[in-house]
């Protein structure tokens, strides 16, 4: 039995790694099966592993006392339970309403809607990539069909996440990679586990989430980015990265763009407007991407453009100071980025095999890079976007898009990165 899981996990994962990951609330099996996912001369082994969070302490005040891991986990138990209850409801009676009643209720206690600014990055929704709404974060989980069977309105692309469009789960395991506290926030990197309660199959998808801790004592979700593990082996093809940002840029010159949302809660003296200084950071990270390819145009011999990539990650990146959660767009050995040095390899093809260098478009670089934020918000001393990007390549002018979540964490040197999850539109090379 303990085989036949290891392959269907290596058949999912293909040889992904999961660093010094912890399992939330997983039976004796899994915790043995999953901990870590790892390749060793074509085998793959399973190992128990422990988070290394508490290695790097709290960097200033939270509001968590000491308890931020289990409080993380805590809440990821109760939205992994909630999904369970909605596919087991569908389960026992999928005309019944049963479902989409325990969904409403999970969203409203599990999403921060009530609380502010939600940025939701679904995994699967291609067409509205983004639910900014407690609605569209329904209809991602019951599905367009049930909600139209009532009488209300859905998003057609909707097959339900939380019934597994038909399907249903019959196991879910968290496994964070990182979890760190700022002031009421808390942070969460990793994967989880889907099982198809018909097939047995398992499915890996990468995860970012930001929790704000209510006045109740409830942790909200306020950031949600889940993705599929890039497409294996190598790069995904130019070709269906060229369709896909062609798709994003015709649908935004057809409705006038992504519906936008921001906030301003900037009070300090001497501090910028949120989605200001939100845009000033965002265009020092393109600034730097592009002057990091212009040096490795002008001279690949030379290590200025390494000098380069050096200088970007300490000014914009937050490894000095805390925790950085980077979850690069084409990592897949090594999804996660947890040091200086692993985020440096990916831009620059350094120390890390899989690394084809980033910011130089692994040789071709880039000539344009564009932020197209779909929602902008703040809470306290923390900034967050998500949205889209586009990369056009200097040698072959095709433009690709990328969805991305962000957390900035302030600092009197500006807005530093401390979570960073881009990744690839679901369709993109599959």
């Amino acid at each position: 039995m303990m085989r036949n899981s290891v392959l269907r996990v290596a058949a999912v994962l293909c040889c992904v790694e999961v660093a010094q990951a912890t399992c939330t609330d997983c039976d004796s099996e899994e915790s043995v099966l999953l901990q870590q996912v790892r390749s060793s001369e074509g085998e793959l082994e399973l190992e128990a592993a422990s988070s290394d969070w508490s290695n790097w302490g709290y960097k200033g005040f939270d509001r968590f006392g000491g308890r931020c891991e289990e409080e993380v986990e805590a809440t990821q138990t109760a939205w992994k339970k909630a999904i369970l209850s909605i596919s087991a409801a569908y389960r026992d009676d999928s005309s019944s309403s049963t479902f989409i009643q325990l969904a409403e209720e999970a969203i409203n206690e599990l999403y921060g809607y009530d609380h502010g600014i939600v940025t939701f990055k679904p995994t699967l929704a291609v067409e509205e990539p983004f639910r900014p709404t407690a609605e569209g974060a329904l209809s991602y989980f019951v599905g367009n069909a049930a909600l139209q069977a009532q009488g209300r309105g859905g998003v057609e692309e909707d097959k339900g996440f939380a019934i597994n469009a038909g399907d249903t789960w019959s196991k879910i395991l968290f496994f964070n990679d990182l979890v760190n506290c700022v002031g009421n926030l808390a942070l969460a990197q990793g994967y989880y586990y889907f099982t198809n309660a018909k097939s047995g199959t398992e499915t890996g998808v990468e995860y970012s989430f930001m929790y704000r801790k209510t006045t109740s004592g409830k942790l909200k979700i306020l950031v949600h980015h889940s993705s599929l593990p890039a497409p294996i082996p190598g790069f995904p093809t130019h070709a269906s990265l060229m369709q896909r940002g062609e798709e994003v840029e015709g649908k935004n010159a057809a409705s006038g763009g992504w519906q936008y949302h921001s906030t301003h809660q900037y009070k300090k003296a001497g501090w910028g407007r949120c989605e200001e200084d939100v845009q000033a950071t965002q265009a020092a990270w393109k600034d730097a991407i592009l002057s990091i390819s212009a040096a490795y145009r002008q001279d690949k011999s030379s290590s200025l453009y390494i000098d380069l990539a050096k200088e970007a990650i300490e000014k914009l990146y937050g490894y000095n100071i805390d925790i950085v959660m980077f979850k690069p767009t084409l990592a897949v050995q090594e999804p996660f980025r947890a040091t200086f040095e692993g985020a440096l390899s990916y831009f620059v093809r350094g120390s890390i095999e899989e690394d084809k260098g980033f910011a130089i478009a692994a040789g071709d670089t880039w000539s344009k890079v564009e932020f197209e934020n779909n929602q902008t918000s703040c809470v306290g001393d923390v900034a967050y976007s998500q949205g889209y990007y586009y990369f056009t390549n200097a040698v072959s002018k095709i433009r690709t898009g990328v969805e991305y979540s962000f957390v900035y964490k302030r600092t009197w040197w500006g807005l530093k990165i401390i979570v960073h999850h881009s990744s690839l539109p679901a369709t993109a090379g599959r």
